[in-house]
């Protein structure tokens, strides 16, 4: 588990952040739970099954469930029923930085969490960002 999470001060007033503010108080909830989330790591990309969400951040599964949607909408996360992933795209920005240089300790780290995941349907889009970036 990792150390801790940052959540940057845009969260709250940047662009995306406002559209969360917009859908109330179970998005915003939400949101922060899955930067922060105990099962969260620097990349984003993580398992997470829903009754683990429903009992840590206090929400129904109704609330979850909606508050999910509009975060998935707006393109702030996305989530695999089969396997359980849930994935913050911009998540490693935020965490790891804009860029690294290929010298960089990150990369191997990030490659260790990818090899550590179950296959599921994220891990090659991940990759196109993370190629963007190095």
């Amino acid at each position: 588990m990792r150390r801790y999470g940052v959540i940057a001060p845009a969260f709250w007033t940047g662009q995306t952040g406002r559209s969360i503010k917009e859908a109330g108080k179970d998005a915003r909830i939400l949101a922060a739970y899955f930067i922060t989330s105990p099962h969260a790591n620097m990349i984003g990309l993580y398992y997470l099954p829903w009754p683990l969400i429903y009992h840590e951040t206090g929400l129904t599964e109704e609330e979850s469930r909606t508050a999910f949607r509009f975060l998935r909408e707006i393109g702030f996360c996305d989530y695999d029923d089969k396997t359980e992933m849930v994935w913050v795209p911009n998540m490693a920005e935020f965490q790891i930085g804009k860029s690294l240089k290929p010298a960089d300790h990150n990369i191997r780290a990030i490659e260790k969490l990818i090899e550590s995941l179950p296959k599921n349907p994220f891990i090659d889009a991940f990759m196109q960002i993370g190629r963007a970036h190095v």
